[in-house]
């Protein structure tokens, strides 16, 4: 399912026109999407800040429907920015993420097998543009970090690492 669909689907529940009427001045903020493959399950959840709260509202949609849970923001001094998700211009969507990542594996001659990958839509720092965060998890506890610019579906950045590389170990 594309991003907009989603959207379509989510903003013709019920659930979603309440939350509306509620907060009329919430925005779409980012999407959060994991193709769990050794599972089968795929996670999408829509979130919309809601600035007169202060408060994040995570919608996830399925095939049973929408269910919304409203989430307290983990920045307390209330210095991370949110910026609506412009949506006007993608390029690179959901399906062709998945994609996207098994030909830069192909590339980069990884020959690990793919478990997950966590993706998230959000717009870049400044709030011009958009990029997909993802991170693939595959075999041998090996991490892929890729970014990729949503309205033109270019690599930004590729990084490859092992889960050992994110832990640190301090001396006592």
């Amino acid at each position: 399912m594309k991003v907009l669909e989603l959207i379509e689907r989510l903003e013709s529940s019920s659930e979603f026109k309440e939350f509306s009427k509620k907060n009329p001045k919430a925005f779409l903020s980012s999407g959060f999407f994991v193709f769990d493959f050794e599972a089968g399950k795929n996670l999408q959840q829509l979130n919309y800040f809601i600035p007169s709260e202060k408060k994040i509202a995570v919608f996830s949609v399925s095939e049973s429907g929408v269910e919304e849970k409203t989430s307290t923001l983990f920045d307390e001094e209330g210095k991370e920015k949110f910026h609506e998700l412009k949506l006007k211009g993608l390029k690179a969507d959901i399906d062709s993420v998945e994609e996207e990542v098994m030909e830069k594996l192909k590339k980069e001659k990884v020959s690990a097998k793919l478990s997950k990958i966590i993706a998230v839509l959000q717009p870049k720092d400044d709030g011009n543009g958009i990029l997909w965060n993802l991170t693939c998890i595959l075999e041998g506890l090996l991490i892929l970090r890729i970014f990729i610019d949503a309205k033109t579906g270019k690599i930004i950045k590729f990084e490859k690492a092992g889960l050992m590389d994110f832990v640190k170990i301090g001396k006592k």
